[in-house]
């Protein structure tokens, strides 16, 4: 029984998230070709902004895949408004795991949230053929 309503906590806890901002850097990237060098990954810094303002909010949730620019010369993000979002909460790691989703860029994002810990996992599919993986933190 404790372990029933410890388990049904946990999963309301999830689904009252707050408002949230996770900024995610890439420190793996792999595609066709293989896994990227180091070097490769320093200079294009691969990485997502997730805000997260909840379901019921009317602030829109967004996506926002970021990339060194050679014609900016900087560091450059692309925001987009994400169509689904999903929590699964797995208790008995302690873990919620965030999934957001950008259909027509075929884009999803997955977040490993570890309760307690400030610095989550990531990895990302960008839909088109590279996968990125590293760590994010929530300013």
């Amino acid at each position: 029984m404790k372990k029933a309503l410890l388990v049904l906590g946990f999963l309301l806890m999830a689904g009252n998230a707050q408002a949230v901002e996770y900024h995610c850097i890439a420190t793996m990237a792999a595609d066709s070709s293989g896994e990227w060098e180091k070097d490769r990954i320093n200079k294009w810094k691969p990485g997502v902004i997730i805000k997260n303002y909840g379901k019921v909010s009317q602030k829109p949730n967004t996506i926002s895949r970021c990339s060194y620019s050679q014609i900016e010369g900087k560091r450059t993000c692309d925001t987009y408004i994400i169509d689904h979002y999903e929590t699964t909460a797995i208790p008995a790691a302690l873990m919620f795991i965030d999934k957001f989703y950008y259909y027509r860029g075929q884009v999803d994002v997955q977040i490993f949230i570890t309760t307690g810990v400030k610095v989550s996992d990531y990895i990302e599919n960008n839909g088109r053929g590279t996968i990125y993986r590293g760590n994010c933190v929530q300013p």
